[in-house]
């Protein structure tokens, strides 16, 4: 049996500079031949790269902590949830500048023992403080949406997780409670299109 497309009633495109105001550690844990964590980049230009699953993530585990429902709106089903819904919030990959690097030495700890293993030392690249990433969101509402009510509840959970960027309560990458990956959102621009409307079809395909 195939399945209907979603009938799409509204296209909502958030975009926003995100700062990073500590070093922060975004790697994808591969190795490299000269450091043991290296920063993630856009393998085309060079420029330090946030994953759009990272940020959604970090994102989802915030609003996670205040209401489970809301996060599951904004996010859909959690992982081993084959029958949730799929995720209306669109995350895209931001690229930033240039990185500057910072380097930092560490030790793994034995869980056991609470102490450094020996001869396990490794190397960690951070993106220094200053760096900025252009975000981009896009919340994706559908006829379904507004006729079970979850238009709002999907509004509010964005609001509150964009508001938690501002705020700079949100925290990326590896180890955040070490001080790193605190960031914060310096300016907002958003665009609302209305496609049961001719204009708000043209606006979104100009868009």
């Amino acid at each position: 049996m195939s399945k209907k497309n979603r009938a799409v009633t509204e296209r909502w495109f958030i975009e926003g500079v995100l700062e990073l105001t500590t070093p922060t550690s975004l790697s994808n844990g591969d190795d490299d031949p000269l450091v043991d964590l290296p920063v993630v980049v856009d393998a085309l230009e060079g420029r330090a790269l946030l994953v759009g699953a990272s940020l959604a993530g970090a994102l989802r585990a915030y609003l996670n902590e205040f209401d489970p429902k809301a996060a599951e709106a904004l996010f859909g089903g959690g992982r081993g949830n084959n029958d949730g819904a799929q995720s209306p919030l669109i995350v895209d990959d931001a690229l930033g500048d240039r990185p500057e690097i910072e380097l930092r030495d560490g030790v793994s700890i034995d869980p056991a023992t609470r102490t450094a293993k020996a001869k396990e030392r490794y190397d960690r690249q951070l993106l220094a403080a200053g760096t900025t990433f252009d975000l981009r969101f896009e919340l994706v509402l559908t006829e379904k949406d507004n006729k079970e009510n979850n238009k709002e509840k999907m509004k509010a959970a964005l609001l509150t997780a964009l508001q938690g960027l501002q705020q700079g309560k949100i925290r990326l990458g590896g180890r955040k409670r070490r001080g790193y990956g605190q960031c914060r959102v310096t300016s907002w621009r958003a665009w609302r299109y209305d496609l049961a409307t001719p204009e708000g079809v043209r606006g979104w395909l100009a868009h």
